[in-house]
């Protein structure tokens, strides 16, 4: 399974209903709880339940979030290293550029 980017309110919701805590935590709001499950939702890591108004009423992980937090229990994001390396690219021509101009005078 590939790692996969996650919102901070995203890892917050797996983790906590990877230890059945079913509601909004009192350190975050609502609406961002509500975001953060549906987003899960439809990743295929949570399957919720939703009341006309759109607010969550239940959620819980999926086999496929449970194999997901156990392959990736800290959810670290992904990292894209050809952007990494891109910048260290340019940070050593920027380097080279700087050190050439200083040889020639």
């Amino acid at each position: 399974m590939e790692r996969i980017k996650l919102s901070k309110n995203e890892k917050q919701v797996m983790r906590l209903l990877a230890i059945s805590r079913n509601a909004c935590p009192s350190a975050m709001e609502q609406h961002a709880y509500n975001i953060a499950v549906l987003q899960l939702q439809s990743r295929g890591f949570v399957m919720a339940s939703v009341a006309s108004g759109g607010k969550v009423v239940a959620a819980e992980l999926t086999n496929l979030g449970v194999a997901y937090l156990a392959e990736y229990p800290s959810l670290r994001n992904p990292i894209n290293w050809a952007v990494v390396l891109s910048a260290i690219t340019a940070v050593a021509s920027i380097a080279a550029l700087f050190i050439a101009c200083g040889i020639t005078k």
